[in-house]
């Protein structure tokens, strides 16, 4: 009975001495120098072929982030039509962040088989809904065209994604977004 008591005040001791100690918040370091920043993306657009969802065209929401801690860019532009379902292209950058491109273009490919992760890249999307992706596929080859103007960076993506090799067979798209300030 003896043990038992000195093993139950020492419990108790113990408990109180980690009662007594303080723990960081584990997202106390995530705001300022080297984190995310959300861009200021204005005047979306969006128009081509995602898989099963074919002519999607008019005005779309853009989203995105650079990191400069990882040097990396991405943005996300999606349109939603009504009974025709959503189609998205997803932007990213790799070692660049994208409001520093240099105005002008910047072509870009994907290559399933090469070891490095390209500089700009782009993913095709698309679904019944915003929640609901069922099509999902790299950009083949594309453009980024930077172009500065009177409302910000305007950032163009051109897309061409191979559906059928043996036929030829290409979808495109063509996406739109200016890098700006808030209004």
């Amino acid at each position: 009975m003896k043990h038992l008591a000195i093993g139950a005040v020492a419990l108790i001791a113990a408990a109180g001495c980690m009662n007594d100690r303080t723990y960081m918040d584990p997202v106390q370091n995530l705001s300022g120098p080297g984190s995310d920043n959300q861009l200021v993306l204005n005047e979306g657009a969006l128009r081509g072929d995602f898989g099963p969802r074919t002519d999607i065209d008019g005005p779309a929401v853009a989203e995105g982030s650079s990191s400069p801690s990882s040097n990396s860019s991405t943005v996300t532009v999606t349109r939603a039509e009504e009974g025709r379902g959503t189609g998205m292209v997803i932007l990213w950058t790799n070692n660049l962040l994208l409001e520093q491109l240099e105005p002008g273009e910047h072509p870009f490919s994907y290559d399933s088989e090469a070891l490095d992760t390209p500089s700009l890249a782009a993913n095709v999307c698309s679904g019944p809904d915003g929640g609901s992706i069922d099509y999902d596929r790299p950009a083949d080859r594309g453009t980024f065209v930077v172009s500065d103007t009177a409302e910000g960076r305007e950032i163009a993506v051109h897309t061409e994604t191979v559906v059928d090799a043996s036929t030829g067979e290409t979808e495109v798209s063509d996406t739109s977004f200016i890098i700006g300030s808030s209004r």
